[in-house]
């Protein structure tokens, strides 16, 4: 195994959150052995790592730290951050230059989009004239190009397109809980699982987004959202969640995880009353 001292041995951040570079999927061969991980910290930073599994002892170094978000002067944690690519082909921004850029989320209420080649001032920003509390998920989605959610401590989920990121959301839904964790499913579009906090687990479902390849396939005045289940058999704030999806798609769990209570639940998530099997 590898490791790389993410804070040079001063024990001053934390890592908050991490994302492989998606991107990779698509290269060539000899690319596929040089991996780039993008993480973030409790000290307001963001950092780019390079893992490469080709050499005989495979190594973990940081390429990239920059000072990402500050609340009234201080840093701020940025609790989240993805790389905006997806595993999909084709020619927009995010899927040429996914590999060079991130999206990052922090305390400040603010979400951002970075070009590590222009850096440390991001290229574009929302701020808290859209979300009322700190920013905590951000999840590119695997296939659509273009399309992310991001979530907040405001139980709200925002669907963006990144190519109109300072402009309104393409969509909007209360999950009833602040949201911790975004899974998009690994084979449905237009399915979400989400860990929201105290108010355990939702499945969002949005329908619009079931059968196209592109945002370019839907209006996007028509797409809107719905839950369509919850599971609150956790007796604490639900933060870790994730689908457990078998070959053929059926029978179909998901998985999910609480705080003070330590528990871990495996549950069907296509049941109409969402019941715990472990």
């Amino acid at each position: 195994s590898e490791a790389s001292d993410v804070d040079g041995g001063s024990g001053s951040r934390l890592a908050l959150s991490l994302d492989w570079d998606r991107s990779i999927l698509n290269a060539v061969p000899e690319r596929m052995s040089e991996q780039k991980i993008v993480s973030s910290y409790s000290d307001g930073s963001i950092s780019i790592h390079s893992f490469n599994s080709s050499l005989e002892t495979p190594s973990l170094a940081e390429k990239e730290r920059w000072d990402a978000h500050t609340l009234f002067g201080c840093p701020s944690e940025v609790w989240t951050c993805s790389f905006a690519a997806s595993s999909s082909t084709g020619s927009s921004p995010a899927s040429s230059d996914g590999s060079n850029l991130v999206l990052s989320g922090g305390d400040d209420c603010t979400l951002k989009l970075w070009d590590v080649r222009s850096l440390p001032s991001p290229v574009a920003k929302v701020g808290s004239s859209e979300f009322e509390a700190g920013v905590t998920a951000v999840s590119y989605h695997p296939k659509l190009e273009n399309l992310f959610a991001v979530g907040s401590y405001d139980e709200v989920i925002r669907l963006y397109d990144i190519r109109m990121l300072g402009g309104e959301p393409v969509c909007r839904v209360n999950v009833g809980g602040g949201v911790w964790r975004i899974r998009w499913h690994p084979t449905k579009n237009g399915r979400m699982l989400v860990g929201a906090m105290h108010g355990g687990c939702r499945i969002v479902n949005f329908k619009a987004l079931t059968n196209i390849n592109s945002l370019f396939d839907t209006d996007r005045d028509s797409l809107s959202a719905e839950i369509e289940s919850e599971f609150t058999d956790h007796n604490s704030m639900a933060y870790g969640a994730d689908w457990l999806v078998r070959d053929g798609g059926s029978p179909e769990y998901a998985a999910s995880c609480s705080f003070y209570d330590r528990r871990v639940c495996m549950w069907m998530s296509t049941a109409t009353n969402l019941n715990t099997i472990k």
